[in-house]
């Protein structure tokens, strides 16, 4: 089965590459490596085809709905995230990773990761240390990985 999500992924599917991620995150059929895992979840998101939200909805403290396009919401998540709410930062870091709402910015993305995972936020520090392993945003810093792994529980560790 694993042979035939690798020659699914070599075509450029993104689900095949999901899969292969869950694969080597449960260490199912594979060694497990949650960076390893972590490439092809980046590899899939790459690769997906997702339409892009057109409108928002927020689900404001006395229970109202508000609707948000997508600048405003952008502009909204930022001002959650600039005011220390932890959700909004990893949000936040997410939407400048992707380029999602806003343009493609790794080293934004990157601060705000480790804003929300200095909160406690475990995927934030998953992806901080991911980032640091791999040399992401600048060159790799396997002690800087291991340490924001240690905070996220991962398994593995970053090699020299």
């Amino acid at each position: 089965m694993l042979a035939h999500f690798e020659k699914a992924a070599s075509l450029g599917h993104a689900l095949a590459m999901w899969e292969l991620g869950i694969a080597y995150e449960a260490g199912d059929g594979v060694a497990q490596n949650q960076y390893i895992a972590m490439d092809w979840f980046r590899k899939s998101e790459q690769h997906s085809n997702l339409p892009d939200e057109t409108v928002f909805f927020v689900t404001e403290p006395d229970g109202a709905l508000t609707e948000y396009q997508p600048a405003e919401y952008f502009e909204y998540l930022l001002m959650k995230a600039q005011a220390g709410d932890t959700a909004a930062q990893f949000s936040v870091a997410a939407l400048y990773d992707k380029g999602q709402l806003t343009s493609v910015d790794r080293n934004a993305a990157l601060n705000w990761y480790l804003a929300a995972a200095q909160s406690g936020h475990i995927r934030a520090a998953y992806i901080a240390s991911y980032f640091y392993c791999r040399g992401v945003v600048a060159e790799k810093e396997p002690a800087k990985a291991n340490y924001w792994a240690s905070k996220s529980n991962l398994n593995t560790k970053c090699e020299h």
